[in-house]
């Protein structure tokens, strides 16, 4: 006798993805997933049509408009916290290149998203442009977070990100690790991320997660971003951030120097909080030895050439 199958349960990538983001606690929740998917469908006139398999922190449902055949995203969310300020960041972004949200329910935890070029994924990208119009947008971004009663109190502030979460990570990872010799970029780098300071004026709304998979291109290949993190702080995190891993080990110089002319940043400035930012992410991918510990070494060995922090100086920018 054939077992019957739950209609759309999650593809087995998904729990895998989820399990590795959230611990197998979410387990339960993706079990219950189908049936909150089924519940907003009814409430917004929605069909549910497949899973769209992407994402580490949420679940994607494609359907479509029962008045018109629209195609419609439903982002579901096992975490509340998580939900809440990504919906809070999108709605302060309205008007700007971000992900527009179409509904909301918060007894569900999910949320119906604009289609963002033909496909679930966006559009190509526009080519040999595509840093500057992503780097344009972000600016924008920010532009709208900075506006008078953009910094929503229910955001996490950048400061508490890095006194209570980056900081104690990165020593307590130093403390199992050790430097490794010759010459260890992450134990030279350790000081940097002790140092860090914001600037306190001009805190924005900031994305905090901007990859490349996070930022779509619609049908004119202009960049919409997508899947935020948000927290209200310094707009330099996001200029780092998307300087080292919008595209890992590629394009670095490009990013930083297109970041500060944009930005206005001071380059110095930049280059310590990007450097930062790769060290917490090198103890990371050594912690679990991720291959990218190989690329992201030698992403550390060209931005700190210029700080004295090591006897590699594989460009400059001043």
């Amino acid at each position: 006798m054939r077992a019957t199958v739950k209609p759309f349960v999650p593809p087995r990538s998904a729990w895998h993805r989820l399990r590795d983001h959230y611990g197998p606690g979410v387990y339960s929740w993706l079990a219950r997933a189908p049936e909150l998917f089924v519940k907003a469908a009814q409430r917004w006139g929605l069909i549910l049509d497949r899973y769209h398999d992407a994402g580490h922190a949420s679940l994607l449902m494609v359907t479509h408009e029962r008045s018109n055949g629209r195609t419609i995203l439903l982002k579901a969310w096992p975490e509340d916290k998580r939900y809440r300020n990504e919906v809070i960041a999108l709605a302060l972004w309205v008007g700007g290149p971000a992900v527009r949200v179409l509904h909301q329910a918060d007894d569900l935890g999910i949320a119906a998203l604009e289609l963002v070029g033909t496909e679930p994924g966006g559009s190509a990208p526009p080519g040999a442009d595509e840093y500057s119009v992503v780097a344009d947008a972000l600016a924008r971004l920010h532009a709208l977070g900075q506006a008078p009663g953009s910094h929503h109190p229910a955001l996490p502030r950048l400061g508490d990100f890095l006194a209570d979460e980056m900081l104690p990570r990165v020593r307590r990872r130093m403390e199992l690790q050790g430097p490794r010799p010759p010459l260890d970029g992450a134990a030279l780098g350790q000081r940097l991320v002790e140092q860090l300071r914001q600037d306190p004026v001009g805190a924005v709304v900031l994305h905090a997660d901007i990859y490349r998979e996070n930022v779509l291109f619609d049908r004119e290949r202009n960049p919409v971003l997508a899947d935020p993190l948000p927290m209200v702080g310094d707009q330099i995190f996001d200029w780092a951030f998307w300087t080292v891993y919008y595209d890992l080990g590629r394009g670095t110089r490009a990013r930083f120097e297109i970041a500060v002319r944009t930005a206005g940043l001071d380059p110095r400035r930049l280059r310590r909080w990007s450097l930062a930012l790769c060290v917490d992410g090198l103890l990371y991918y050594r912690e679990v030895e991720d291959d990218r510990v190989s690329v992201m070494e030698h992403v550390i060995a060209g931005l700190a050439g210029d700080l004295g922090l090591t006897v590699v100086q594989e460009w400059r920018t001043t």
